[in-house]
């Protein structure tokens, strides 16, 4: 019971974690990718070269925030908003705007939603947030190292501006109460509700929040948890309420005592409990979490479809109660899009029951997509190579990944073979379609963008073909 407490939090607390790790925060505003990644990048793991990537923390406690997503129709987009439970709740992408502009209106309230439809009309559309705190991640297709300036210029036309309530007296202009971001200190529980010292100092550290997180000491853990609920409260907000359904989860800990230092300092039931918790929690997480998101179909791993569902560019929870699936998705792959979006499979990642892949002593691998048989897509896909900590690998020709997007050469049969191994064979289609890999332990990412057919394991949907010597 005191793992499914801790749990449940984890989603909560690694959203907060996660903003107040950001430098020189500004609410409201986009905070761009300033480079294209290359083998330097390693803030991140398994970086995307596929698109570059923004993100902003929306704050609603004062008022709707708009966002006008300009016309496009000649590449791939996405913006993802996420709650403060770390679930997606929209996606305003290619699949549903289909190259025509529009003006979003995120509001937390009807009231708010009527206000803005007096004012503008038609011409926005109204999106109930969650919660007061949204994450925007926006992503945008690459065409490679040479087209990023023309993505920079596409960022700026992803405008998002705060509307504030009318003032009696005021400019009756439709932009006159429009304003820009704020900086975040604000007194907000969204953003000051203050992190551990313990928690601090890891961040500090200039650790992952996701790896500090699971380094945290319970006490802290939990005290800072019981804070964020008070902070919620005052606000008249139940968060609990917001995430799945409790259920019996709490009903055992006597949650009021989770800040006071005497809990911690005398030893009960309620303590030893709490204490346990982390380690139940981490084998619940390694024992099911990946049984539960996922599973192996010839050497790739893929993500079940049991946790978004979409209507348009709603985004559904198919297990809103299932508390482990949820912690795992948040640890493992905060800002997941639902698989109708973008697709992920993986291969030589061990950890999820992968076999090893290496290019050592010369070893060559190979991929057979048979005639006709290429990935089911609307958009693009790619295939992408890393190293055992999940990189980009130097390489002579400076290729990290192959995709739709390349000029593949065909076999005289009408097959498409992709070629991987540490050199690139003189002629033929293995000379195009080379993918270099590393003398030693590496790791491939298949992704596939708008699929028009389910990359899944079930016998009705399209798999990617195995990973060969």
């Amino acid at each position: 019971m005191a793992g499914e407490s801790w749990l449940y939090f984890y989603p909560l607390l690694l959203m907060h974690a996660t903003i107040q790790s950001e430098k020189n925060l500004i609410t409201n505003a986009w905070i761009h990718t300033t480079a294209y990644p290359d083998t330097r990048s390693n803030r991140v793991i398994r970086p995307n070269l596929d698109t570059i990537h923004s993100h902003g923390w929306l704050d609603l406690s004062d008022g709707p925030v708009l966002l006008d997503i300009p016309a496009i129709d000649a590449r791939y987009f996405v913006v993802q908003g996420i709650d403060v439970w770390s679930q997606s709740f929209v996606t305003l992408s290619s699949r549903v705007l289909k190259g025509k502009a529009r003006r979003i209106a995120f509001v937390r309230s009807k009231a708010q939603a009527r206000s803005l439809v007096k004012k503008f009309g038609k011409k926005v559309q109204i999106i109930e947030a969650p919660s007061d705190l949204v994450w925007l991640l926006m992503r945008i297709q690459s065409f490679g190292p040479n087209d990023f300036a023309t993505i920079q210029a596409l960022q700026e036309r992803f405008q998002l501006t705060v509307h504030t309530p009318q003032r009696a007296n005021t400019n009756t202009n439709n932009n006159a109460n429009i304003g820009p971001g704020k900086n975040s200190e604000r007194g907000n529980v969204l953003f000051d509700t203050p992190l551990p010292d313990e928690m601090k100092d890891l961040l500090a550290s200039k650790m992952a929040p996701v790896h500090a997180l699971i380094l945290l000491s319970v006490p802290s853990y939990f005290q800072w948890t019981k804070k964020l609920l008070d902070a919620y409260q005052d606000k008249r907000i139940d968060l609990l309420k917001l995430g799945p359904r409790p259920g019996p989860v709490h009903s055992h800990l006597h949650m009021g005592a989770w800040d006071d230092p005497k809990f911690w300092d005398t030893q009960t039931a309620a303590r030893t409990a709490l204490e346990a918790a982390p380690q139940e929690a981490s084998q619940r997480l390694r024992a099911d979490a990946v049984s539960q998101g996922g599973g192996m179909y010839e050497g790739w791993y893929y993500l079940k479809d049991v946790w978004y569902g979409t209507r348009g560019e709603k985004v559904l929870l198919k297990q809103p109660d299932n508390l482990v699936l949820r912690a795992a998705l948040a640890m493992e792959a905060l800002g997941y899009l639902p698989l109708a979006e973008t697709t992920y499979l993986s291969a030589g990642v061990t950890r999820v029951g992968g076999e090893a892949l290496s290019g050592a002593n010369g070893t060559i691998y190979k991929i057979r997509f048979k005639k006709g048989q290429l990935p089911p897509v609307k958009a693009f896909w790619s295939l992408t190579v890393y190293d055992d900590r999940g990189f980009l690998i130097d390489n002579p020709i400076d290729r990290f990944s192959i995709s739709s997007r390349d000029e593949l050469l065909a076999e005289p049969n009408g097959d498409v073979m992709i070629y991987m191994g540490d050199a690139q064979p003189e002629t033929g289609p293995g000379y195009i379609n080379w993918l270099p890999i590393p003398d030693g332990r590496f790791s491939l990412i298949f992704r596939a963008y708008l699929p028009t057919r389910p990359i899944v394991m079930e016998k009705s949907g399209w798999h990617m073909p195995p990973v060969t010597q």
